[in-house]
């Protein structure tokens, strides 16, 4: 066979055989090899491709663009890529369109072995595009109709041309706001109409606004009629068909007044119906009418007068008008003569109308006068003058004449103009009646008129009015009753014999006549209706009777009495109980019932009980001791008890549980505590049935008390609810991990310790982990066998560990023991620091030396911590003695047993918590010496040769006999109670101590000598001397102490009061000026203070009588000076009080922070302490000021305060370095002070002052 070399299309191409075989009979005896086989040349030529296309149907997009796929029949496994440019026969739509596809080209790896055909042909369609169409409508003013106008837009390709249109309208033609716009039969046309597909349908949203209406009106002209009501017809301009009614609620004239075109207002104008709501319109309007005048119709009515010698006639006016209207009608009114007479003829003329009103009428033509008749009637005269009435009593006449005085001389009144008329005649008084009353007529009779007029007149006699008053009767004779009567709630008494009373003062005509007057009905009673003896009876009523008893009183003044007795009533009490809920008690409530007296007040108790307390049915009940209080109580006597019966019901127990958490155990039993409202003391007992919802784990799961019964003494007295819920826990077992040798939380010196397991579930792997902050963890694990086990941790390193035991039971149930905290310590505690005695021990001049009086010394382990026991051994010869103690964070030490003198060898061994024991102490040689030095002798001056006198007030005072390294103190005093010290450690046989200033005087001096162990010498006897030229005396600084008087008598002491101590925050000294009267200085006087001082003592002569003293305050921050206070000076002591606010002034920028409190024995500063300073530090930047700082140490009687101001100076250099280190400027006042201790407290206080001031 043979092969190109390759498959691609070239000319002259190497053939060459790849492969051939033998044939024939012998041919299995030949091999045949190709090597330099023959070879040829050929061509391989190019295949011809036929390529053809398919193409995809499209939806219209405005262009001819087509997407085609391409097949052809290329040899198999042949890589090529057909390209080529597809486009329809144009853009538009349609079906079985030509596409042909142009431009056809290969590619690929075998591309070079094909021809192809330049073009292809296929066909597709294009199909409509979907067109969203939508509109936006316009709003329109209601026409009536439902069109609208929409205007349209679309989703169309850019560039296409076509036009959409269809039929746009509302639902109905109301107005309304977003209606919809509804538009059908959408359709396209134009050049492109045809590529797309619309919506048929779309809408929109538009308002209908309402039309206004205008409507008018059309008034009727109208009489007047007083109102301004006018009548109107009402049109509008409302589209055609539609159904609107239109109303008004008034239509009125500007006015009631009578006019020619006066304004018409239309108002609450309504329009209701069908199409209303289509419609706004004004609610008024207004158009013009007429309202004419209205005829008046007028009637005349004269008046009948009484004579007035004239023929003037009074008339009155009637009329039409319409009520209420002001209008007057006048005119002109006359008689036809002046005489009396009847019926005469009057004439009315000039007739008018006037008035607010009058515009509104017209009177009819020629109405202007009327005629008509009236009367004059005679003229009545009466009598002038003063008459005068008295009234007297019933005397059975009529006859007045006594009663009425007439006028001296009478006249007449009201006689007219100059007419003739006379009074003559004698009058005659007389009454109406002759019996009682009051303003009973009197007549008179008698008098008559004469004169040529007289006829025009008739004459009016006077009438009169008097009272006949009654005859007051009073009661005479005996009154007579019964001697007693039980008690009835009536103060009413029998009169048992009525005749023994009679009538006094009757008068003579009516007298014995008991026809005409007699007593009648009397009536006695008690002075009150209460029980008493010998009770007043009187007459309270009686009555008169006859025919002539209208004419007298009856008094009952001075009527005869009697006395009579009131007996108690028997009052029968008995009683209803009510029944009660058991209340632990036999009280009862009960009703009182009696048979007292209706209205009678009184208040009947006792003391009711049951026969028990406890519960029952018809329990008897008993009321004993039962009283009577009240205002009627003291007329009855009632039985003292009375018994009836009532019931003691169950009270209603409510009975709560409270359920108890519990492990797991496999059923859901309860345990629960029960809490009620029982009575207090009553004794039972509640039990019940509880039980959780299941067994199974859960928190706050449902737990039920059922059957919740009671039992004990007073069970019976109780209905318990027979149910109660509570809810608690089921949790997992909770497994114990404990490691027996941490006793009482010590540490362990085992870094491997055993933890003891238990309440585990067996075959359950079980895991012990040991975790530390900054370390990995430790874990040791157990598979355990039984309920407990063992599990031993691997090394831990020395620190505190904690270490929680778990057992995984099931998934998400994880039971775990608490987290227990052990600490590992395996270190011995550090020895390598000497013991030393503490400074109250180490007495002497050093407080560091060793050597010490104190022959029971205390001794300081300076490396024992909190919790350490220490063990102490002191050795001298053939000795040895031992002190122990356990070491807390303020007690490091012990205190030995009584050394003998001498040099003792002492060393401690410490063992910490862990039993982790240390090295023996480097040893410490303390020496005992408890002999003291020979007694002292007195000093003397040594400044002037020994003598007695020193010229100066810093004078030398020198003490012999004293051994070198022996302390010498002296002290002085004077008469003022000023004191003076110095001290020095000899160094030879002649040494001498220099006073500080001291004031002009005599003072005694004496010297104590001490040893270096401390020991004290008795005190030297006293020696004086004279200071000659010492300074004068100046002010005594105290601290809360009181002033002191001098004796003498050349001064006075002036005591100074400061007031708190907070008045020297800060001062560090105090200057006095003092002025007298005239303001001259008389005293100026300084003095250091420290915080806690309350005052000073100032001496002044004993001339000045008023004086003023100045305060002047100091420290490193600057002066300032207060205001001067006014005083007056008395013999022997003067007290005068600083005001804080204007004595003492304050310094500017001063700044005296709190105390910074230090641990015990803590010299050196840790982080809390640099706290506080940095806190501070805060404060005090760019001020000055003072710090206090302040510390403590255990101590005994003796020897605590050497040690104590060691530890306080130690701690404030290590104070005013640190802050010295921020930039401020630090200088300590050693001169600190020390607070006694309180009450139980064995710590003697020390503070140390720090000042300090801006760098």
């Amino acid at each position: 066979m043979a092969q190109f070399s390759d498959k691609t299309v070239d000319v002259g191409k190497t053939v060459s055989l790849t492969s051939a075989s033998l044939a024939g009979s012998a041919a299995s005896n030949y091999t045949l090899s190709l090597s330099n086989s023959p070879v040829a040349t050929a061509d391989i030529t190019p295949r011809s491709l036929n390529v053809t296309i398919s193409a995809s149907h499209k939806t219209y997009d405005g262009t001819a663009s087509a997407s085609v796929s391409y097949s052809d029949n290329r040899v198999a496994g042949d890589q090529l890529t057909i390209t080529g440019s597809p486009s329809f026969d144009n853009k538009n739509v349609g079906s079985g369109k030509t596409v042909t596809a142009s431009s056809i080209s290969l590619s690929g790896a075998d591309a070079g072995n094909y021809t192809q055909n330049a073009t292809a042909i296929t066909t597709a369609n294009i199909t409509m595009r979907s067109l969203a169409v939508t509109v936006a409508a316009s709003s329109k003013v209601y026409d009536g109709t439902t069109s609208a106008s929409v205007v349209y837009s679309d989703n169309r390709i850019t560039g296409d041309v076509f036009t959409a249109s269809g039929t746009a309208t509302f639902p109905t033609k109301t107005v309304a706001s977003s209606k919809t716009v509804t538009v059908s039969g959408i359709s396209l046309s134009g050049t492109d109409a045809g590529n797309y597909s619309p919506n048929t349908t779309t809408t929109a949203t538009a308002n209908i606004t309402a039309r206004t209406l205008v409507i008018t009106a059309n008034a009727v002209d109208k009489t007047y009629d007083r109102t301004t009501g006018a009548t109107v017809s009402i049109s509008d301009d409302r589209i055609s068909g539609n159904l609107l009614t239109i109303t008004y609620s008034s239509s009125t004239f500007d006015t009631r007044s009578a006019g020619i075109g006066k304004a018409v207002l239309v108002s609450g104008i309504s329009v209701t119906g069908l199409d209303a709501i289509n419609y706004t319109y004004a609610t008024s309007t207004t158009t013009t009418a007429t309202i004419h005048p209205r005829t008046l119709n007028v009637t005349v009515t004269p008046t009948n007068k009484l004579y007035d010698g004239t023929n003037i006639a009074s008339v009155t006016y009637t009329d039409n008008r319409i009520s209420g209207d002001a209008l007057t009608v006048s005119g002109d009114a006359t008689f036809d003569s002046k005489t009396a007479v009847n019926g005469k003829t009057v004439t009315s003329s000039n007739l008018l109308i006037s008035g607010p009103d009058s515009s509104n009428y017209v009177l009819p033509s020629l109405s202007t006068s009327a005629v008509t008749t009236a009367n004059i009637s005679p003229r009545p005269l009466t009598i002038t003058g003063t008459f005068s009435v008295a009234h007297r009593p019933y005397d059975a006449t009529t006859d007045a004449t006594t009663q009425v005085t007439p006028p001296a001389s009478p006249g007449l009144s009201d006689v007219q103009l100059s007419d003739d008329v006379t009074l003559s005649g004698t009058p005659v008084f007389t009454f109406a009646q002759a019996t009682v009353g009051t303003n009973i007529g009197i007549t008179t009779s008698g008098y008559s008129l004469t004169g040529a007029d007289s006829s025009n007149y008739t004459l009016s006699l006077p009438s009169f009015s008097a009272n006949i008053t009654q005859r007051p009767l009073t009661i005479g004779g005996s009154l007579i009753t019964p001697s007693s009567r039980v008690y009835d709630q009536t103060t009413a008494a029998e009169i048992t014999t009525p005749s023994a009373l009679t009538l006094l003062n009757v008068p003579t005509g009516d007298a014995n006549d008991a026809t005409k007057i007699s007593l009648s009905a009397p009536v006695a009673a008690f002075g009150d209706e209460n029980v008493a003896s010998d009770k007043t009876v009187s007459l309270i009523s009686a009555g008169l009777s006859g025919s002539r008893l209208s004419n007298y009183t009856l008094s009952l003044t001075g009527a005869p009495t009697t006395t009579a007795n009131i007996t108690t009533k028997p009052l029968t009490v008995t009683i209803t109980a009510s029944n009660k809920t058991y209340d632990a008690n036999d009280s009862a409530t009960v009703i009182y019932i009696d048979n007292r007296i209706t209205g009678d007040v009184l208040t009947v108790s006792g003391t009711a009980t049951f026969s028990n307390k406890n519960v029952g049915t018809t329990k008897a009940v008993t009321a004993s001791t039962i009283t009577l209080t009240g205002t009627d109580a003291n007329n009855y006597t009632p039985n003292t008890t009375a018994t009836t019966t009532a019931n003691i019901t169950t009270k209603p127990l409510t009975v709560t549980i409270a359920a108890s958490n519990k492990t797991y155990d496999a059923n859901d039993s309860a345990t629960v505590t029960y809490t009620d409202d029982r009575i207090a003391g009553d004794i039972f007992t509640i039990s019940s049935d509880a039980h959780f919802d299941d067994m199974e784990l859960g928190r706050n799961k449902p737990v039920t008390a059922m059957n919740i019964t009671l039992s004990g003494i007073d069970a019976n007295n109780y209905t318990p609810n027979s149910t109660a819920v509570s809810s608690g826990d089921i949790t997992v077992r909770e497994i114990t991990a404990q490691i027996p040798t941490a006793v009482d939380n010590r540490p362990l010196s085992n870094a491997t310790p055993t933890v003891l397991l238990g309440d585990l579930v067996s075959a359950i792997d079980t895991t012990v982990t040991f975790t530390r902050a900054g370390y990995a963890s430790v874990i040791c694990s157990v598979i355990p066998q039984n309920a407990t086990e063992t599990c031993t941790s691997p090394t831990l390193a020395d620190g505190t560990w904690k270490y929680r035991a778990r057992q995984l039971i099931a998934a998400l149930m994880v039971a775990a023991s608490e987290e227990y905290t052990i600490v590992i310590d395996t270190t011995a505690p550090a020895s390598t620091r000497p013991l030393m005695f503490t400074p109250d021990s180490d007495t002497g001049v050093s407080a560091t030396d060793g050597i010490t009086r104190d022959n029971t010394p205390t001794v300081f382990v300076t490396e024992a911590s909190p919790t350490d026991r220490v063990v102490v051994t002191a050795t001298s010869i053939n000795q040895s003695v031992q002190c122990s103690f356990t070491a807390t964070a303020t007690e490091q030490t012990c205190t030995l047993p009584v050394l003998s003198d001498g040099n003792w060898d002492i060393a401690a061994v410490i063992t910490d918590l862990a039993d982790n024991t240390s090295t023996l102490t480097p040893n410490f040689v303390g020496t005992i010496d408890t002999i003291a030095p020979a007694t002292s002798v007195a000093p003397f001056n040594a400044q002037d040769n020994g003598a007695a006198t020193s010229l100066d007030a810093t004078p030398r005072i020198s003490v012999s006999g004293i051994a070198s390294g022996e302390i010498a103190t002296v002290n002085g005093t004077n008469s003022r109670a000023e004191k003076a010290t110095c001290s020095f450690i000899a160094a030879n046989t002649l040494n001498y101590c220099e006073m500080s200033t001291m004031t002009s005087g005599t003072w005694s001096f004496t010297a104590t000598i001490s040893d270096v162990a401390g020991n004290v010498a008795a005190e030297s006897p006293p020696t004086q001397i004279i200071i000659s030229a010492g300074i004068a005396p100046a002010t005594v600084a105290t601290s809360a102490v009181a002033p002191k008087t001098t004796t003498n008598k050349r001064e006075n002491v002036v005591a100074v009061k400061f007031g708190t101590s907070a008045a020297l925050a800060g001062v560090e000294s105090v200057s006095f000026i003092v002025f007298d009267s005239s303001g001259k200085v008389i005293r100026r006087s300084t003095i250091k203070v420290n915080p806690q001082d309350t005052g000073a003592r100032l001496v002044i002569p004993a001339s000045v009588k008023g004086a003023k003293v100045r305060v002047v305050t100091s420290n490193q921050c600057g002066v300032s000076q207060g205001a001067p206070r006014s005083f007056n000076v008395r013999r022997g002591k003067t007290v005068v009080s600083l005001d804080n606010r204007t004595n003492i002034p304050t310094l500017a920028g001063q700044l005296v922070l709190p105390d910074i409190q230090f641990g015990p024995s803590d010299i050196t500063l840790d982080a809390g302490d640099k706290a506080q300073l940095d806190k501070a530090f805060k404060e005090m930047k760019g001020k000055c000021g003072t710090l206090l700082v302040s510390g403590f140490a255990r101590h005994n009687n003796t020897d605590t305060k050497k040690y104590l101001q060691n530890l306080a100076d130690f701690r404030a250099q290590a104070v005013a370095d640190y802050l010295s280190r921020k930039g401020l400027t630090m200088w300590i006042d050693y001169q600190g002070f020390v607070i006694k201790p309180k009450k139980g407290d064995d710590n003697t206080h020390r503070r140390v002052v720090i000042h300090w001031t801006p760098s």
